[in-house]
């Protein structure tokens, strides 16, 4: 049970400012995640991140870490973290040396060059927030990220966008599934961008 009073000083993402509904059979709420996916052509692609996620309690933990893979044909960067409280001030900032390195491999793949970048706040002062940003370029355009608004039970968001810009000439195959409306299409002169939007879906 949260009890807390509006106050000026309030950032942007404290938890007073979460709309009620979304707090029902919810862990944890995205306040806001931001995906854009650049073709730019056949054999690059550069994969954009952004997003943040308060923490109710010990259930919702495990949707406050950071978590992506890397190899030879995939290279991870300008990684940012943030870490806020109740009332949306920051305490805390990553650093290079607090992000994590992982080896992908199990003990059934001999040859494997798959890594994880990970990292994770140990924060347990509840609700607190994170806040995280990351870019992906790619060199292989054969699997494309896919777009989850809601990507688990326990989970609500109050806003969610998929953005994908590609050349003129490139033809773009995509499936919609439990979504109602039609992408949002604007036409650039050398590129056209598709725009999927979710706002305020309670959890399941």
């Amino acid at each position: 049970f949260f009890l807390y009073a509006a106050n000026a000083s309030d950032g942007e993402f404290a938890f007073i400012k979460i709309n009620p509904l979304l707090l029902k059979k919810a862990n944890a709420v995205i306040r806001l995640d931001e995906t854009r996916l650049e073709i730019r052509n056949a054999g690059k692609t550069i994969f954009k991140n952004h997003f943040v996620i308060t923490v109710l309690n010990e259930k919702g933990e495990r949707f406050a870490e950071f978590s992506e893979f890397y190899n030879k044909f995939r290279d991870i960067s300008d990684i940012e973290g943030h870490l806020y409280d109740a009332n949306g001030k920051e305490l805390k900032k990553v650093k290079k040396k607090d992000i994590m390195d992982m080896t992908g491999r199990d003990d059934f793949s001999l040859i494997d060059d798959t890594r994880y970048k990970q990292h994770k706040f140990y924060y347990k002062v509840y609700p607190y927030t994170v806040e995280y940003s990351y870019e992906v370029s790619s060199n292989s355009t054969l699997q494309f990220p896919q777009w989850t608004p809601l990507p688990s039970e326990g989970i609500a968001s109050e806003k969610s966008t998929m953005e994908i810009e590609y050349p003129l000439d490139y033809t773009l195959r995509y499936k919609s599934f439990n979504y109602k409306n039609e992408p949002e299409l604007t036409k650039g002169k050398s590129s056209n961008i598709l725009t999927w939007k979710i706002e305020n879906l309670p959890a399941r």
